[in-house]
């Protein structure tokens, strides 16, 4: 098989973890995957990077949060404002609306119970400081309990629960649209 890297751009380490645990297994038909989180870096590094991906020939994935947007458009134009090497909206996702929205969309009824948590029927309207609010006193920090919570995710669910967390599936060929 030739050399074919793909590329999954994120805001921090809370989307690593994601990312690393979920998505990245799915991406078989690539020689080499690497997580590359961007929030910290000058949007001038992170454009040659996308530009060296594609003098390669990979490919790649950019994640963001909606964040305080009004809608997904407006949050897609400022990446591609920001970073001028991103093709326009080809590899472009937004998290609706922070990604420990995905951590909880993925855990089913009988682990939220066994989590302590209610049974939340849709997460996108989760924020960082709601999960942090809903994070049950038994762990000692958020990573130990989005790492709970990673132990037992599943994509269908995820799917199920979460609007943005399924367009992602669907795209990428996780679940059947």
């Amino acid at each position: 098989m030739a050399y074919k890297p793909f590329y999954i751009f994120v805001e921090g380490p809370d989307d690593t973890r994601f990312v690393k645990r979920v998505l990245v297994k799915t991406f078989s038909d690539y020689t080499h995957i690497q997580v590359q989180e961007y929030s910290q870096e000058k949007p001038e590094k992170i454009d040659r990077f996308i530009k060296s991906i594609k003098s390669l020939g990979g490919e790649y994935l950019f994640l963001c949060d909606m964040d305080r947007n009004p809608c997904v458009t407006q949050k897609v134009q400022k990446i591609l404002e920001k970073y001028k090497r991103l093709e326009n909206r080809k590899g472009v996702f937004v998290v609706i609306k922070e990604i420990e929205s995905w951590y909880l969309a993925g855990i089913s009824a009988d682990d939220s119970k066994s989590l302590g948590l209610d049974n939340l029927e849709c997460t996108d309207d989760i924020t960082k400081e709601v999960f942090n609010e809903m994070m049950p006193n038994r762990f000692d920090s958020r990573v130990d309990f989005m790492q709970e919570i990673l132990k037992s995710f599943s994509i269908n669910v995820a799917a199920n629960k979460n609007a943005s967390f399924n367009y992602v599936a669907s795209k990428l060929g996780l679940i059947k649209a």
